[in-house]
């Protein structure tokens, strides 16, 4: 029998993504990108300096504590008193751009993880008041899988692993076997914001 993944191993991978951004933050975001989301990092402050790292990337501007505080701090997203000291912190870890793509999928896992748990939580707790008919908590436990599923099935597939930016934009397109290529034709598939966005992306 599995043994429960400690809530500090689990976020690990958090940490080490994050510092991985010292040695090369270019790299480690090429890696990373698309197989997690700010919103999948569960510390507030390494999502918060993940997700300055991307809008600075965006921008094409230098990425260092001092840039990350502070668009941090402009976004909303860390207090300016702390703002240096919380981004240097996260950055003293001992990533390895070499990892990224590694890190970000436990990450994203991990957010699976906890997604499903809270949502089992609450369909238990719906279930046991009367609140949900038997139909409706397996509607809802079927609602939980596919959106563990989704939430763990990679952007790149092994076939375009080694295509280029560009290349990778046209799979989802033109290849049925690419994860996210029915929901960027389908505008009623839940995941086709984020295929159209994981497109343009690749476009850039």
């Amino acid at each position: 029998m599995k043994q429960p993944i400690p809530q500090d191993v689990a976020r690990a991978a958090e940490a080490a993504l994050v510092s991985a951004l010292t040695l090369n933050a270019s790299a480690t975001l090429a890696a990373a990108r698309g197989l997690c989301d700010p919103e999948d990092i569960d510390n507030v402050f390494l999502r918060a300096v993940w997700r300055a790292a991307l809008e600075l990337a965006e921008r094409a501007d230098p990425i260092g504590p001092v840039t990350l505080a502070a668009e941090a701090v402009r976004a909303g997203n860390l207090p300016a008193a702390r703002a240096h000291a919380i981004v240097c912190e996260a950055l003293a870890g001992e990533g390895l751009p070499a990892m990224a793509s590694a890190y970000a999928r436990r990450v994203r896992r991990e957010s699976a993880r906890r997604a499903l748990l809270i949502g089992a939580t609450t369909m238990f707790r719906r279930a046991r008041s009367g609140e949900d008919e038997p139909e409706e908590s397996a509607a809802a436990l079927r609602g939980l899988a596919e959106d563990a599923d989704r939430a763990v099935t990679p952007v790149e597939t092994a076939a375009n692993a080694g295509m280029d930016d560009r290349s990778k934009a046209l799979d989802i397109v033109n290849n049925p076997q690419n994860p996210l290529h029915k929901a960027y034709h389908n505008a009623e598939d839940p995941r086709h914001t984020e295929a159209v966005e994981t497109k343009s992306r690749f476009n850039q």
